[in-house]
């Protein structure tokens, strides 16, 4: 059997077949086809676009609900689109011709379609609007001088302006610029690793990658560690250092370790992939017409998904997140629960009013003291005066005190629930004592404190700054408030970066709570 186009035989001939090819028919099992495509049709899988309501809005966007400013934030908005509106407004024209070379074998199907979509279109129904539409499309292209393989023009614009230093610093205006700034700053042998790291992490995180590239940066990210390993001490070397090794390995494979899962018949892997992938398709389509309750890839919550919280009520009730594992019930003893109700009255927006009030009490109270054993009063004592002051302004029928209010001036309950795992604003945390037998590392947090600086305890005039402290989670404990407030909170062993040296000559270690 032979191909209609070329007159060669549609199978590979090996020596022990027949000279004769017409003996060599499609029924032949035998037989290794000379060229194999698997092809999916484009035209349906447009038309499948708009049987979503969901979908289609998305696809007619960029012409209802683009803002159409003159800025350029979308591709619509390039001269080059808006162009290609003006000039073919109902795709009227024909589709340029493709290069003649062996690769139109496997490009004619899909120029068959493109020519069918920019002639003629094909009717579709667009599910938002319930109402049938000509659907056309068409392919960009960029070209220069290869006139012949396109519309017989050459590409003849000027290349672009150089920048002058200024333009290139206006460019650069918010970008990191460690390479630079340490040239100057660091011994040749110290800045050259870096820059080389900076220059590695800079290719990786580009839009566009090129998987021949990614090859050399794994070889090349092994030689800078090594460099590295020179210079810095062990400590440097955490798991977040070494992971770098995999990062350009992971990228280069990502999409290849799907195809290669579609992989059920090792002879026949293209068939395979294309059936594996048809499956996929078939399943994600069928998916939208599911019910909203019925998880699917469309719908499917993230590993770390948390829910909203509760919209009533104060905020610090309302706090979003999931708790992970089983729940223990514990008895806090006294210093500890006071001390984290403490936090909980200090952290709630809602009290601003109340701090400021007993602040100004203790400075017409204590005129002759100084402002630092003032604040440390206001935080010592704020406790009880709300209490007393929220129950005094109750008994009046003052309309602010609502029942979270009462609840805060109640206190928690000394029964705590805690939790060995928590999920909040994305992220999983897991206590220290979780992971001694673990690989991944959950326990690190990072807090930006902000706080009153004293220089000396006769300083009366203290800066309001922001201090940055690292530590480990320690205790997930959730506070119980009544009958159904609950406020989570982390109860972390901390180290500032302002006292590293005398923290880490003492040995001591504080709690702080943070939710």
């Amino acid at each position: 059997m032979e191909c209609v186009v070329c007159h060669t035989s549609r199978y590979k001939i090996s020596e022990d077949d027949s000279d004769d090819e017409d003996n060599l028919t499609a029924n032949d099992h035998n037989k290794v086809p000379a060229k194999v495509l698997h092809y999916f049709p484009l035209v349906p899988r447009l038309q499948r676009l708009y049987m979503s309501s969901e979908a289609t809005a998305s696809m007619r966007w960029h012409e209802e609900g683009r803002t159409k400013d003159g800025l350029l934030r979308h591709l619509a908005d390039s001269p080059a689109w808006q162009t290609f509106d003006h000039k073919y407004p109902e795709f009227a024209k024909g589709i340029p011709t493709p290069p003649r070379n062996n690769i139109d074998v496997y490009l004619a199907p899909v120029v068959d379609e493109l020519k069918l979509l920019w002639d003629h279109g094909v009717e579709t129904c667009d599910s938002s609007t319930n109402s049938n539409f000509q659907m056309r499309a068409g392919m960009r292209y960029a070209y220069r001088k290869d006139k012949n393989s396109f519309d017989d023009t050459e590409e003849l614009e000027t290349k672009p302006t150089c920048l002058t230093g200024s333009d290139v610093l206006n460019e650069l205006n918010g970008i990191d610029l460690l390479p630079i700034c340490i040239r100057n700053s660091l011994p040749k042998h110290v800045r050259s690793v870096v820059i080389k790291l900076c220059r590695y992490y800079r290719r990786l995180c580009c839009k566009v990658l090129d998987p021949t590239k990614l090859v050399q940066m794994e070889n090349d990210i092994g030689k800078i560690l090594c460099d590295m390993e020179r210079i810095f001490p062990p400590s440097f070397f955490d798991v977040m250092v070494h992971i770098s090794v995999h990062l350009a390995y992971e990228a280069r494979i990502e999409y290849l370790a799907t195809l290669k899962y579609y992989v059920r018949n090792r002879s026949k892997p293209e068939g395979s992939i294309s059936e594996g992938y048809l499956a996929d398709e078939c399943l994600a389509f069928c998916s939208l017409y599911f019910a909203d309750n019925v998880e699917t890839i469309h719908n499917k919550k993230s590993r770390n998904y948390e829910d909203g919280g509760k919209e009533d009520g104060l905020p610090i009730f309302s706090m979003p997140g999931r708790p992970i594992g089983a729940r223990k019930m514990s008895l806090l003893s006294l210093d500890l629960l006071t001390r984290a109700h403490s936090y909980v009255l200090f952290n709630c927006s809602e009290l601003e009013s109340f701090r400021i009030e007993h602040l100004s009490i203790l400075h017409r109270e204590n005129k002759k003291e100084c402002q630092h054993l003032i604040q440390r009063m206001h935080y010592n004592k704020f406790e009880k005066w709300f209490g007393k002051h929220v129950r005094k302004l109750h008994k009046q029928g003052v309309d602010r005190i609502s029942e979270d209010l009462r609840h805060l001036e109640n206190g928690p309950s000394e029964n705590v629930t805690t939790y060995k795992g928590y999920i909040v604003n994305g992220y999983r945390f897991q206590i220290k004592q979780t992971e001694k037998k673990r690989k991944m590392q959950n326990s690190g947090v990072m807090l930006e404190a902000r706080t009153n600086s004293f220089s000396s305890v006769r300083d009366k005039n203290p800066i309001v700054g922001a201090v940055t402290y690292y530590g480990v989670l320690k205790e997930i404990i959730e506070l119980q408030y009544g009958t159904d407030k609950k406020v989570v909170l982390f109860r972390c062993d901390w180290i500032s970066n302002v006292q590293v040296k005398r923290k880490m000559k003492t040995g001591l270690q504080c709690s702080i709570f943070i939710d």
